[in-house]
């Protein structure tokens, strides 16, 4: 099975969740290169809605220092957006990923069902975050496997 192999480039989409992080840490652990993308969209509306966590947790260029300090293990981290088709495509040449491990969708259900517009960003998120990542696989690594979880936050 390709994710066996030792050595791969595995972009994990979705990096700074709860589902992402340890995902970064699994294969990371086992000797491939991962890169970590997250635009901390799940941090930034825990605080628009006044829900943050009762624990502070490290944000991703924090966790990945202290998991070298602990490992000697390198995680790169790239903070953006995916829905921007140009930066998406920019990990894509820089990185050139074998694998690409797709979290950055909604977490849950409840934020679409808040409003109208949170619907549509939800919709809006989750659909054209899957239609980039489809692009810039043919485009730039035909051969790259994708992996998705999705949400029914739609």
């Amino acid at each position: 099975m390709l994710l066996q192999r030792c050595g791969l480039k595995v972009l994990v989409l979705g990096a700074d969740g709860y589902l992402g992080w340890p995902t970064c840490l699994y294969f990371s652990q086992r000797g491939h290169e991962v890169i970590a993308v997250d635009n901390y969209f799940r941090r930034s509306a825990a605080v628009e809605l006044d829900c943050e966590s009762l624990i502070p947790t490290p944000d991703l260029v924090q966790r990945t220092k202290i998991w070298e300090e602990i490992t000697k293990k390198k995680i790169k981290v790239c903070i953006g957006d995916i829905t921007n088709y140009k930066f998406l495509l920019s990990i894509f040449k820089e990185h050139l990923p074998d694998v690409v491990i797709h979290y950055a969708e909604q977490p849950s259900a409840p934020y679409s069902m808040i409003d109208r517009d949170k619907a549509a960003f939800t919709v809006q998120n989750n659909l054209i975050s899957t239609l980039n990542i489809i692009y810039a696989v043919k485009e730039v690594r035909p051969d790259c496997h994708i992996i998705k979880l999705g949400t029914m936050g739609e």
